[in-house]
């Protein structure tokens, strides 16, 4: 599969994942990570997010409430095509991320 349809993909389960958030975690409504999305592309979103210094607030509320399966770090780590858009530091420290976390 070409890699723009792999990032299309990408940013649509990045999308569902949002309403996914919205149904299972009560009280949360990830706009901050919807928004990021539809402003820089999933693809782009998710290279900001998994390389940034700390860790995101939705990151901290999804494992804090025990919805670790609604990260993006898991999202990429269980779908062999999406990590195919990552290398291997990156998903080496969204493993670490999920595996210190959860």
């Amino acid at each position: 599969m070409e890699t723009t349809t792999i990032a299309q993909r990408l940013e649509n389960e990045m999308y569902d994942q949002c309403e996914k958030i919205k149904e299972l975690v009560i009280g949360y409504n990830p706009s901050y990570y919807k928004n990021m999305i539809r402003e820089n592309g999933g693809l782009n979103a998710a290279f900001k997010l998994l390389t940034a210094e700390k860790l995101s607030e939705g990151f901290i509320t999804l494992i804090e409430r025990g919805h670790y399966q609604l990260t993006l770090e898991y999202l990429i780590l269980t779908d062999n095509e999406f990590q195919t858009l990552f290398d291997g530091q990156i998903l080496k420290n969204a493993e670490r991320k999920l595996r210190g976390l959860i």
